[in-house]
């Protein structure tokens, strides 16, 4: 997934694993509803307790790419 809004800085993107972490601007969606800080920390977990790994990248020209790996299944 990606996008080409902001982006996140580099610095943050560990902390915004954390359960209950928003970044300062919570990007508050249209319909002015904030987040809990969970989905980037969900999403982390699941992909570690499945053998993978989530990233979130800066995506060139502006933006974040975020990226879940996973195994292949028998290997």
């Amino acid at each position: 997934m990606s996008d080409r809004g902001v982006g996140i800085p580099p610095d943050q993107v560990e902390r915004l694993k954390q359960p209950f972490t928003r970044a300062t601007e919570a990007r508050a969606r249209a319909d002015g509803a904030a987040g809990a800080g969970l989905g980037l920390a969900i999403v982390d977990r699941i992909a570690r307790l499945h053998g993978g790994k989530f990233e979130v990248l800066p995506r060139a020209g502006g933006g974040t790419i975020a990226r879940v790996t996973l195994p292949l299944a028998g290997r």
